[in-house]
């Protein structure tokens, strides 16, 4: 008989046992408090309680005591108080009578008062625990900005900025301009800048006095304004060597997804994560802090991206620590088009900052809708362009695209199965030579009943493996990779029709060797060498199923190639975009009176949050995808327990504030409901049919339980998929 050695018994422990123990400790408390508020206002009223359950279902422990029992069910999704004449799941009776210790024998107020205390217990229970929180102090999610999305207010609004000397700290955003000497001006928020202040109609900045004291807040702003709202906003940013003030006005907008936002992405740390356990493989060392990268010390997330602009493909050291440890990897750099580049189907670069992304039907007539994104262009022109005019490849130089080499493989796809590995260049797949990844796309779908042969060269060579993709949760048949450009080779896997390329009769699968009598070997060396000839005439000598062949540039203009218009990512940005922490920042209260109000006005902010998010699913600017049950909520629990138990604690806070606001909707069986009967009676001076009751509290249980179901299908289906 095998035994688990001790180390994979406490890694259980730890990772698994331990924070679903405390998840289900945690939501007992927070159920058992709220019956508890029910409870002991019933009891005030001189209300028979019969039974105090913890959870649904069968009793699995339970005793008497008095007139009430006290039990513990089988299903920990909830709890219940059941009070002598208060039936929820029972049809009424128009013949009941009720007793003098019934709950429907008392006053309008002294049941609305019954029904309201478990509500209320929930509030407090939500700020006892925020008290908690500050008083020890958490790390929350700085107000900063990693980048801002494309064609969102973030990414588009006129920064003024005031170097130190000059800027007053204490003078609001709204001030004169003649009191605020800007020296300078730039357009869109970037990697790094920091929200400071905020003023504009908003419950979340009445509550923080217009500061900005996380990224959630913004979050919370954003989805509580309406679309016509601006915000005056105060930011600093690292320029030259000193940290500078900014001031915009900034405006909300819908995102791809519907949802009212800023655009600001969440700003991220040194700190490398755990990459998410569904993905294979990563130069990156977990739990390490990211130092260097080409030799040169890094201190902010922003400079990756800044010494890619410097790099020339060559192969470059990482360097990661954890305290005395330290860890050096060396990499490829990506390449890739250079911030405010993008490609025209025909290779000529678009050199222009994306603003805007809009739908539109496709001719004067209607038809099918079509993408039209608008560009600023560097003489502040705006340009729209149909998503069809632009291509669609990571990376191209003069119409040539390079082959797919594998960056990560998702763990149980089929790439898995099938023995994709990372680094994998792809040769073949199906009936393809050298596929671009527009194409695996489509060979995906076509081979998703049968499977098929793809051909991969890996470490020098060529394995056939067989491979059938699947459809993901989004619809996608997809084969589970992300991919990269195949930086080490200069195979051409694809040629933009119209491009420069095509032009000088270089065909897919050819392979460049040299570019005027110069070697190459990689697609850094022919970025090089095109860089040498700006302006002049090009030869390019390649090999293609023919055998050698010669292509000629007259003349190779800025029009069709610039050097400038290339980076190299030191990290791949599939790998960048999961590979590190959040960036935060210690929050905690100095003194209890202090924790009292940090506490307070957290519960305020999480409720208002949940309402937010109600309105946002009623007005369809939310879809149901954000919604989570009992297993999404488990799954974040456990994600956060074993971060810290502060970040446990905190997280049980807002499930105690969000159980507050569900718990009070206007739908029969939950609390809301029986206020809104409550609400009724006291306007019409008598109950309502029980007839009525009875079909209202039916239809709202089937919606609930269907609501319940569906929810937790969709739990199950994200866990699963890939």
């Amino acid at each position: 008989m095998d035994v688990l050695p001790l180390a994979d018994i406490a890694s259980m422990w730890t990772e698994y046992a331990w924070p679903i123990l405390q998840f289900i400790i945690g939501l007992g408390v927070v159920v058992f408090f709220h019956e508890l508020g029910h409870f002991l206002v019933a009891k005030w009223m001189d209300i028979q309680v019969d039974r105090f359950a913890i959870g649904f279902g069968p009793k699995v422990i339970g005793f008497r005591w008095g007139e009430t029992e006290y039990a513990l069910c089988a299903l920990p999704l909830g709890g219940y108080v059941k009070m002598l004449g208060q039936e929820d799941f029972k049809p009424l009776n128009e013949d009941d009578k009720p007793d003098p210790r019934a709950f429907n024998s008392k006053s309008v107020g002294a049941r609305m008062a019954v029904i309201a205390a478990g509500v209320v217990m929930n509030v407090i229970i939500a700020a006892i625990l925020f008290v908690i929180v500050g008083l020890v102090g958490k790390d929350f999610v700085v107000p900063a900005a990693g980048g801002a999305a494309p064609g969102m207010p973030a990414a588009d609004c006129e920064i003024s900025w005031t170097p130190p000397a000059e800027a007053a700290a204490t003078q609001p955003a709204t001030a004169p301009a003649a009191t605020q000497p800007a020296v300078r001006h730039t357009r869109g928020m970037q990697d790094g800048d920091e929200i400071v202040r905020m003023e504009g109609d908003s419950i979340i900045l009445r509550l923080n006095g217009n500061q900005v004291e996380s990224y959630s807040d913004l979050a919370m702003i954003s989805a509580l304004a309406y679309p016509e709202d601006k915000y005056h906003v105060t930011l600093e940013r690292w320029i030259d060597g000193r940290t500078w003030v900014g001031r915009t006005d900034l405006g909300v907008r819908r995102s791809a997804i519907g949802v009212l936002g800023f655009g600001i992405k969440p700003p991220m740390s040194l700190e490398i994560r755990e990459i998410d356990e569904r993905i294979v493989s990563s130069p990156l060392e977990p739990n390490f802090v990211l130092t260097k990268i080409a030799g040169r010390e890094i201190t902010r997330h922003e400079q990756i991206a800044e010494i890619g602009r410097t790099l020339d493909g060559s192969p470059i050291p990482l360097v990661m620590e954890r305290g005395e440890q330290r860890k050096t990897v060396f990499v490829t750099p990506i390449p890739g088009a250079a911030d405010g580049v993008s490609w025209y189907a025909d290779g000529r670069p678009l050199r222009g900052v994306l603003i805007d992304v809009d739908s539109r039907p496709n001719g004067a007539d209607g038809g099918e809708m079509q993408a039209v994104l608008t560009y600023r262009l560097p003489n502040g022109e705006t340009i729209e362009v149909p998503q069809e005019k632009l291509a669609d490849v990571q990376f191209q130089v003069l119409g040539m695209a390079p082959a797919v080499r594998v960056d990560m493989v998702m763990k149980s796809s089929p790439a898995e199965k099938a023995g994709l590995k990372p680094g994998d260049v792809i040769l073949r797949y199906g009936d393809r030579d050298t596929p671009l990844f527009t194409e695996l796309m489509e060979i995906n779908e076509e081979v998703a009943d049968t499977g098929a042969e793809i051909v991969v060269l890996r470490d020098g060579q060529r394995l056939t493996l067989e491979v059938k993709p699947r459809e993901s949760r989004d619809g996608q048949v997809i084969m589970g990779i992300t991919h990269v450009p195949d930086a080490e080779s200069t195979v051409v896997a694809g040629v933009l029709p119209g491009s420069v390329a095509e032009g000088a009769k270089i065909t897919k699968g050819s392979r460049i060797t040299a570019i005027n009598g110069e070697p190459v070997s990689t697609w850094a060396d022919i970025l090089k060498r095109l860089g040498e000839r700006r302006g002049q005439s090009v030869e390019i000598a390649y090999e293609d199923l023919t055998g050698p062949a010669t292509a000629t540039i007259d003349s190779l203009s800025e029009e069709v190639f610039s050097r400038q218009d290339y980076t190299f990512h030191p990290i791949s940005p599939n790998v960048l975009s999961m590979s590190f922490e959040p960036l935060t920042r210690r929050v905690r209260q100095e003194g209890p009176w202090a924790a009292i109000v940090w506490g307070a006005k957290e519960t305020t902010k999480l409720i208002m949050q949940s309402y937010a998010t109600l309105r946002s699913l009623i007005l369809g600017t939310t879809s149901t995808e954000a919604i989570a049950g009992p297993v999404g909520l488990g799954g974040a629990a456990v994600q956060l327990a074993r971060r810290s138990f502060m970040d446990f604690v905190w997280f049980m806070g807002f499930i105690s504030a969000a159980l507050a606001v569900m718990n009070f909707l206007p739908i029969p069986v939950v609390d809301g409901g029986h206020a809104v009967f409550l609400i009724i009676e006291k306007i019409r001076g008598k109950p309502l049919p029980v007839k009525v009751m009875n079909i209202a509290q039916m239809i709202g249980l089937a919606a609930l339980l269907l609501v319940f179901v569906l929810v937790t299908w969709r739990d199950i289906v994200r866990l699963i998929s890939f």
